[in-house]
């Protein structure tokens, strides 16, 4: 056993420091992001558009991604919602009162 003392930490504190906060996804619009999660090498955005109108969103991974498409909850190519940009920012159209699931495919 070995006794840990407060200069021992102090020590070994790097020198580089992490940012106060960091974002994984930028988003514009009025929808709700519900969840971000990796699957892979991909990056799974979750969106639920609460209004009666279709709503237009952007979003802008932190990292690169070389191709995004929306799916339907079991994985089949969505239809209804609809990508209109690909590029830095990716901008959606989401159907009123719908979940949609966008897939970014990470370089």
């Amino acid at each position: 056993l070995t006794d840990i003392f407060p200069r021992d930490i102090r020590n070994s504190e790097q020198s580089e420091k992490l940012p106060r906060e960091h974002s994984f996804l930028k988003a514009d619009g009025d929808i709700v992001v519900t969840s971000i999660q990796r699957q892979g090498d991909s990056m799974l955005v979750r969106l639920f558009n609460p209004h009666e109108t279709t709503e237009k969103i952007s979003l802008d991974p932190a990292a690169s991604y070389t191709e995004v498409r929306c799916v339907t909850l079991d994985g089949r190519d969505d239809s209804k919602s609809t990508v209109l940009s690909r590029g830095e920012m990716t901008e959606l159209l989401i159907p009123p009162k719908r979940i949609a699931t966008v897939i970014f495919e990470m370089e």
